[in-house]
């Protein structure tokens, strides 16, 4: 890797792996090593995932959203391509978590970030930043066409019921754009930043 090989946090050139080493290669590919039987390889991958995937909602944590934003920004750059990022969040979680109990809540968030999955493409990046919290990276997509996701993502959160109970869920939602043709000099922190705060104003505007 031009960028770099570690293990466990250590680069290194060469090094025999045991079983549990973290294997970085560059700045976005992990890799476990494992050499155990069915069961220990079970359990290892269950704790690889609970490190790279958000539990409730299965979606990526922050940190590995960064790293993939980070890579779609920089493929976007290359090719003058645009980029959006949309981050949205449930509207007054807690009250609904208190209808609901926390178990039927984890529930349900994880219906409901299934059901946006189902609006969005194979090549959408979906990452949690937080409980009821959600961002998802857009490649070769416009503004314009940020709007009309938000929207579809809007839909997806209100259509998914609730368990024994009636009504639905709002979501508030804010996006930004990247256009690299008009030299704007985005990063993932800032562009993750500018969705979040579009999120923050739509919450406060009702």
């Amino acid at each position: 890797s031009t960028n770099g090989t570690f293990v466990n946090g250590v680069r290194v050139d060469r090094r025999e792996l045991q079983a549990g080493d973290q294997l970085s290669i560059g700045e976005a590919t992990l890799l476990l090593f494992t050499h155990s039987d069915g069961i220990e390889a079970g359990y290892q991958r269950g704790r690889f995932q609970s490190a790279v995937r958000d539990r409730a909602t299965h979606a990526l944590r922050r940190e590995v959203f960064l790293e993939r934003l980070r890579e779609e920004l920089s493929f976007a750059r290359r090719r003058a391509a645009h980029l959006v990022v949309l981050a949205w969040e449930v509207d007054d979680l807690a009250t609904l978590e208190a209808r609901l109990g926390r178990p039927a809540c984890e529930r349900w968030l994880a219906s409901m970030a299934k059901a946006v999955k189902a609006v969005l493409r194979d090549e959408d990046v979906l990452g949690a930043l937080g409980p009821g919290r959600l961002v998802v990276a857009c490649p070769k997509l416009d503004l314009g066409a940020g709007r009309l996701l938000a929207t579809r993502v809007r839909a997806a959160v209100a259509g998914t019921p609730f368990e024994g109970a009636a009504g639905a869920a709002t979501a508030s939602v804010g996006l930004t754009a990247h256009d690299a043709s008009n030299g704007k000099a985005d990063t993932a922190d800032t562009m993750l930043d500018a969705a979040a705060r579009g999120l923050d104003a739509a919450r406060a505007d009702g």
